[in-house]
């Protein structure tokens, strides 16, 4: 079974995909509308630190999901097939 790595924002583990993409999304809109902000990138709980750690999370629950349900890669394969 994976394991996932060290974290700085470790918390994020109980959140969901919606919220995690939306830190994901928050983070990026600050650092564009502030890029001098030293928050962007040094600091503990910077923007980018953020946005790793939460895309961390939600390719780890998508890999782990695919790793465990074989049967979901190829139902999802078919359906693609059928619906194009």
């Amino acid at each position: 079974m994976k394991k996932l790595q060290h974290l700085e924002n470790d918390n994020f583990r109980q959140l969901s995909d919606d919220s995690l993409r939306y830190i994901i999304s928050d983070c990026r809109a600050a650092m564009d509308a502030n890029p001098d902000n030293p928050k962007c990138v040094s600091g503990r709980g910077n923007y980018a630190d953020q946005i790793n750690d939460a895309a961390t999370i939600i390719t780890f629950r998508k890999q782990l999901s695919e790793s465990e349900n074989p049967l979901l890669l190829v139902l999802e394969t078919l359906f693609k097939e059928v619906s194009e």
